[in-house]
């Protein structure tokens, strides 16, 4: 119905993030912001090591593995 659905995936997202940063910021370092879900795709950019990233924020951390809330000892 949707078509194929492996297209709308985190990877996918992060592939999208990276090549718009290799496209667009003309060579310019980039530090990445990533909030709640942001911090899963950040996580997974860092997985693909962009060279013209140079630091990444990620506030609000989230977890991919489903673990719930009362297992994380600092939570803001």
């Amino acid at each position: 119905k949707y078509g194929d659905l492996a297209s709308f995936s985190t990877t996918s997202a992060a592939n999208d993030v990276v090549t718009f940063i290799s496209n667009y910021t003309n060579g310019a370092s980039t530090i990445l912001y990533g909030i709640s879900y942001g911090t899963i795709l950040l996580e997974r950019i860092m997985h693909l090591n962009p060279a013209k990233v140079t630091g990444y924020v990620l506030d609000g951390v989230a977890t991919a593995s489903g673990a719930a809330g009362d297992k994380f000892m600092y939570l803001s």
